[in-house]
């Protein structure tokens, strides 16, 4: 008897040692990035990359474009298990992780290198709740520098006050601003905006600029502000129910093409906005509306208020010291010596 319990669990090991090295995933990701970007293709160049090097054991299927809704609704398609991974905003991710909508925070950012410096300190802070909540946290992105786009020119909060102004429909920050400011909101989806404006349901909206030449926001606008809101966060996530299915060694090639596609995009993004930046105005015709001395002390104004307002409810006040405390540390230092300060072996410690 002691033979065939014995016979028994060497069979039951060699099956399960069989089927983890042939383990076979299929991952269903969704994202709002258009199709034919340059995102869109390096996501695409990533999962051929994935599949050669897992040889066919990890395979990415994409749905791109809105094709499985918008954010709110690809995140609930993620939990009840309909697609496995998004590539979502802040937005998206904040519905699983309320208080990484902190990096989202109006003025926060001077420049890149201050965002940076901040996304990798805090990184396995927000990792490390995502996998509490059932999700692995395989990458932090951003959208880029998000400015405002209008029909009539805005210069300080009471021309906002008077135009019909797009916000991202469920989007707390926006709706703490709406409420701080007493502007004249209309909340909708991302995929309403380009008829809105066309019908003149709305008059304001805002985007980096790449994002508003991908959805032909552009053509429906005259004026851009000259000074940003914030720089919008970004993420990559999975089911954690999904990715416990891949065999060791192949998360290790998940994480690190991951990672170096989403460095890839980020960097590619931050060119291609400082371009698309510079041809909507010289190329498209929009006017650049210069923010006044008074616009630009209202907006500081407004921003310390919606950080205030969104304690507790979305993040606890030390994470919200820690991260303005970081922006201080980088400026203090200096752009350049920041830049070099940038430490990146919090990743190393993530694929172990």
């Amino acid at each position: 008897m002691q033979k065939v319990w014995l016979s028994l669990v060497v069979i039951f090991l060699v099956l399960s040692i069989t089927s983890g090295v042939n383990a076979k995933v299929r991952i269903k990701f969704a994202s709002l990035v258009p199709e034919g970007t340059a995102w869109a293709n390096i996501l695409k160049e990533g999962a051929r990359e994935i599949k050669k090097k897992t040889n066919k054991r990890v395979k990415i299927k994409y749905y791109l474009g809105g094709k499985k809704g918008e954010e709110p609704e690809m995140i609930q398609k993620m939990k009840i298990g309909e697609i496995d991974a998004v590539g979502v905003s802040g937005m998206g991710m904040g519905d699983i992780l309320k208080e990484i909508r902190v990096i989202d925070l109006p003025m926060l950012f001077n420049n890149y290198t201050e965002y940076d410096f901040v996304r990798f300190k805090v990184f396995n802070r927000f990792a490390d709740g995502f996998k509490k909540a059932g999700y692995i946290f395989l990458a932090m992105g951003e959208t880029g520098f998000v400015y405002n786009f209008s029909n009539i020119p805005i210069r300080e909060i009471k021309d906002l006050r008077k135009a019909k102004t797009w916000i991202y429909k469920g989007e707390p920050i926006g709706m703490a601003l709406v409420d701080i400011m007493g502007i004249n909101a209309i909340p909708l989806g991302i995929t309403d905006v380009l008829t809105s404006l066309q019908t003149g349901l709305i008059e304001s909206c805002y985007a980096p600029p790449v994002g508003a030449i991908a959805f032909q926001w552009h053509t429906k606008v005259k004026y851009i502000s000259d000074r940003p809101l914030t720089n919008g966060a970004g993420g990559i996530l999975m089911r954690k129910s999904v990715y416990d299915r891949i065999i060791p060694k192949d998360r290790v090639i998940l994480h690190e093409v991951i990672w170096a596609k989403n460095e890839k995009t980020i960097k590619l993004m931050r060119q291609d906005n400082q371009q698309a930046l510079q041809d909507l105005t010289t190329k498209f015709g929009l006017e650049k509306i210069k923010i006044s001395e008074q616009g630009a002390k209202e907006q500081k104004e407004m921003a310390v208020r919606v950080r205030d307002r969104l304690i507790g409810e979305y993040y606890p006040k030390e994470l919200l010291d820690q991260i303005t405390n970081l922006v201080k540390e980088c400026r203090a230092m200096g752009e350049d010596k920041c830049a070099q300060a940038i430490d990146y072996s919090f990743q190393l410690e993530m694929l172990k």
